[in-house]
């Protein structure tokens, strides 16, 4: 890719930035029954711990720690769980 078509593609960026009309195009998956969906405003990281039955996930917000212990219905792990410290 040239400078020249560098330099046209930003141009065209900074233009939809510029226009309030403009919205990406995002083919969001349609929610069925039983999924849910949270927002976290305040978010600032998470970890994923691996567990013989699932995963344990942290979400650290300014206001807090929300723990998620998510495990596998009919499924056990073999061998030693991975862990991330």
């Amino acid at each position: 890719m040239s400078h020249r078509e560098v330099e046209e593609w930003a141009d065209m960026i900074a233009q939809m930035q510029d226009d309030n009309s403009w919205r990406p195009k995002i083919n969001y998956k349609k929610m069925e029954e039983g999924d849910s969906y949270g927002d976290i405003p305040n978010y600032i990281k998470y970890n994923i711990e691996s567990t013989e039955r699932g995963h344990i996930i942290r979400i650290i917000t300014e206001t807090g720690v929300h723990t998620y212990n998510c495990k596998w219905k009919d499924y056990k792990r073999t061998g030693r769980p991975i862990t991330k410290k």
